[in-house]
């Protein structure tokens, strides 16, 4: 062999080896999953949804880091039904927990659960902070359910669980649980906001801070880049304490808030990040909810996910696929309300339609293409539309086995599962 050939050679093998040092490694068949919970944060709350004056830098290098989706919604307005949404995969019509204040009420045992689900694939789960709505959370397929401070409860459990495939929900009380005393405030002490408006700046604050510490533990134990971390909210804004969301314009330009029906009290940040996977300051606008949760979870975990769901799975969305038609969607966005006045929801292609009180109330019709707020109801003018959006209202809604059905003068809703 001639020198030159030789040397030729070696150039070609050490190029390849360099080019393959710097390839991405593929992604893993069985990744972690590890999702965020925040309680009553507003869609506009996060500097990465356009949040001008409260500070949320581990959030933010989040989203930079991964993708945003801007059409995101909570599985209801209240806590409870939302995250019983989350964990089963089902539609606020057909839940099994539909209502916040009867504290009586939880998933059945037997109920199929991302949890259970990814359990029996061979998961460790947890969830951290378990809320006191859902105390039988080992019964609903996690390993472990701390009632401690979630940050450490989930931070004793990734340290435990890093090596396995594992699933870890973190349930925070931040914003709602404004737990930081006033001689914490630091700099915020410094502004001329009222006392509630500083309050609730400083829970903001507790809230990016342990989500940073989570990311940062994934890295110090070597599982970041095996691992998706969701970040979302169970509810829109609420206004207790003294805190008015419109301080920071918590519910950004929407309507409403929690406990409410409109985009306010339903539409919330949602953040994914998994690098070497999910494309690096993506943002994906199309519908989706907690409720896809399962059917990702599933497809992630390489398993069936349980029969009849209402539950897209996010995988492609995650991986920067772009669906050509921005409202295609296989299984409904429906939702119910039972805080005060009764109030149901659906969104169909770009319209969005509400019935308050439930069953019985006038169709309010929305575009939600342009109209953000739900000022300009279309109800009148688009009659066709109100009629088909009549007709998914009665068909999304079932029987809640918890209470007696509303009184209605159209045919018995909820016959046949909605799909």
């Amino acid at each position: 062999m001639h020198l030159h050939t030789a040397v030729l050679i070696l150039l070609v093998a050490l190029v390849s080896a360099n080019a393959a040092a710097a390839e991405p490694p593929p992604s893993p068949a069985r990744p972690n999953i590890v999702v965020i919970l925040a309680h009553d944060l507003g869609y506009g709350d996060l500097g990465c949804f356009d949040q001008k004056r409260l500070r949320t830098p581990n959030l933010d290098a989040m989203a930079a880091e991964g993708i945003r989706f801007t059409q995101f919604y909570a599985g209801a307005p209240v806590d409870a039904p939302s995250r019983c949404v989350l964990l089963t995969g089902v539609h606020g019509g057909r839940a099994a927990v539909r209502t916040a204040s009867d504290k009586s009420i939880a998933i059945p045992r037997g109920t199929p659960t991302v949890g259970t689900v990814l359990k029996a694939a061979g998961y460790k789960t947890a969830w951290a902070g378990t809320p006191r709505d859902f105390a039988n959370a080992t019964d609903l397929g996690f390993d472990v359910a701390a009632p401690a401070p979630a940050p450490d409860g989930a931070l004793a459990f990734l340290r435990d669980a890093h090596k396995s495939p594992f699933f870890l929900l973190v349930a925070l009380g931040a914003p709602h649980a404004k737990e930081e005393p006033a001689q914490d405030l630091g700099e915020l002490a410094k502004t001329d906001w009222p006392a509630a408006e500083q309050a609730y700046a400083a829970a903001i604050r507790t809230l990016d801070r342990d989500a940073g510490r989570v990311l940062t533990l994934l890295k110090e134990l070597g599982a970041d880049r095996n691992t998706l971390v969701i970040f979302t909210s169970v509810n829109g804004p609420q206004a207790d304490g003294g805190h008015d969301p419109e301080f920071f314009d918590s519910n950004w330009k929407f309507r409403g808030g929690k406990g409410e029906i409109f985009e306010g009290g339903i539409r919330v940040p949602m953040i994914a990040r998994w690098p070497g996977v999910i494309p690096a300051g993506g943002q994906n606008d199309r519908q989706w909810y907690a409720g896809d949760l399962m059917a990702t979870a599933a497809e992630l975990a390489g398993v069936k996910p349980p029969d009849g769901l209402d539950s897209d799975s996010l995988v492609a969305a995650l991986k920067g696929h772009v669906e050509k038609d921005q409202w295609k969607r296989k299984s409904p966005l429906y939702w119910e309300c039972y805080e005060g006045k009764t109030a149901q929801a659906v969104r169909f292609g770009k319209w969005k339609a509400i019935r308050s009180p439930m069953i019985t109330g006038e169709v309010e019709l929305y575009d939600m293409s342009n109209d953000f707020g739900e000022k300009r109801d279309y109800a009148k003018r688009r009659a066709d539309l109100t009629r088909h959006a009549t007709n998914l209202l009665n068909k999304h809604h079932h029987p809640d086995p918890n209470r007696a059905p509303p009184a209605s003068p159209l045919t018995p809703a909820g016959q046949g599962a909605p799909r």
